[in-house]
């Protein structure tokens, strides 16, 4: 088994398996698996920046923001030493991480320089569903600015770029798209986004992600004044899915 060349991506694979379930209920298996893949894994090797990738979904996941960042400069301290087109591939995840801790800390300054920076490395990596991510978190800085025009420009072009991939978005691109809309006073549209969202995990053993994604929209119904017993207790049974849902329980309860 050991000689097994598929043994990493497995072993990986099975860490984002439990962060996507529940990464507050298999904590210890994840920071045992991520432990056990630094370990065995040569520092040379390139399977490094995947492994600073791991941590920094997983940091995100926990709202670790300090965490989250620690591990993204880890990868841009590491690419200094390796080769400019080998490290393009990675970094262009590592700046997509960026942007999203940059966006819940609300620095705005931050997710500019990282999303434009980032779009530069994912079109010399040739990352189509990064790249879009990244336009649209430029159009959220953009219309933090109050530069319309520029937002509305970006945000139609990560659109029609979304469009012809024909890929389902991932996490970074549903809260882009929900940021651009709040910070253009469309909450209907943000609640819709939502909902998406939502649709792509419901039922798919993804219970994390679906509970936290039934939370987020919960806050934005409650906002609008159109949260419902219903959704709420839809929200409530998917989180008592989880080992330890106490906190998200709690964050929902305190919703008015």
């Amino acid at each position: 088994y050991t000689l097994f060349l598929m043994r990493f991506s497995i072993q990986r694979n099975l860490v984002h398996a439990y962060i996507s379930i529940d990464p507050k209920g298999y904590a210890d298996r994840i920071e045992d698996a991520l432990s056990h893949l630094e370990e065995t894994t040569p520092v040379e090797s390139d399977d490094q920046y995947l492994i600073f990738g791991s941590r920094r979904e997983y940091a995100l996941e926990l709202n670790d923001l300090e965490l989250a960042e620690q591990t993204a400069h880890d990868s841009l301290k590491r690419a200094d030493s390796d080769e400019e087109s080998l490290a393009w591939h990675y970094l262009t995840f590592c700046y997509c991480g960026l942007c999203e801790i940059a966006w819940r800390r609300r620095d705005w300054q931050a997710l500019k320089d990282a999303a434009n920076e980032g779009e530069e490395l994912a079109k010399k990596s040739k990352l189509q569903m990064e790249m879009t991510e990244l336009i649209l978190w430029q159009a959220v800085a953009a219309q933090q600015e109050q530069n319309e025009e520029r937002a509305g420009y970006l945000y139609r072009r990560a659109k029609s770029r979304l469009s012809r991939l024909r890929m389902p978005a991932d996490r970074g691109y549903h809260e882009a798209l929900c940021g651009y809309h709040l910070l253009n006073e469309r909450l209907d549209k943000a609640i819709s986004t939502r909902r998406r969202e939502l649709r792509l995990v419901e039922n798919k053993g993804r219970h994390w992600y679906e509970a936290r994604s039934r939370l987020k929209l919960c806050e934005l119904l409650a906002e609008q004044g159109s949260l419902t017993e219903e959704e709420r207790e839809q929200a409530r049974q998917c989180m008592l899915r989880l080992q330890k849902p106490e906190e998200l329980i709690n964050k929902l309860n305190q919703i008015g």
